[in-house]
């Protein structure tokens, strides 16, 4: 059983309070705890999705309050586009993708993860400024680069490097 921690930030936006959701702590196995946190980039609803262990991150940009309610189901398509991305085989998404068939819903327990998230969602936000980079950058390097920066909490190892690894244990 996957979780998907949530801050309060996103369970407001699922129309969910604090005492509704229960309070889990993280599972054993490294690809089924998942953070998400809510942001706002130009006035637009974005989310960032990170995995607790490896840290590896992907941003979706420009949603509405109804794209984010079926947040399961956004998190399944916007991981599988990203490991796309990244040269994952198609065996290796669906291996990630079958930890995910049962997702449930948790209040975020890891202050550290959501230190990485904030300062992911920095970097984020100085990638699609046009003050540092006057010609647009596409999502998906976009997420590229924030996957390839070394993390202290990781040895200084990149988080995609981390991902590989889990996925290719799970």
């Amino acid at each position: 059983m996957a979780i998907l921690f949530c801050t309060h930030k996103v369970l407001n936006e699922l129309g969910l309070s604090k005492n509704k959701v229960l309070s889990l702590a993280h599972s054993e196995s490294s690809l089924e705890n998942w953070y998400v946190n809510l942001f706002y980039q130009d006035r637009k609803k974005c989310l960032i999705f990170t995995q607790a262990e490896t840290l590896f991150t992907f941003v979706v940009p420009n949603l509405l309050r109804k794209d984010i309610v079926p947040i399961k189901e956004l998190l399944k398509k916007e991981l599988s586009r990203a490991m796309y991305h990244k040269d994952f085989k198609a065996d290796e998404i669906q291996k990630v993708l079958a930890v995910l068939e049962t997702i449930t819903i948790s209040q975020t327990q890891s202050r550290s993860v959501l230190g990485c998230m904030n300062d992911l969602v920095f970097q984020y936000s100085v990638h699609i400024d046009p003050a540092y980079h006057p010609a647009p950058i596409d999502l998906a390097e976009i997420n590229h680069r924030l996957n390839e920066v070394p993390m202290k909490c990781l040895g200084w190892k990149y988080a995609l490097e981390r991902f590989r690894e889990a996925v290719s244990k799970a």
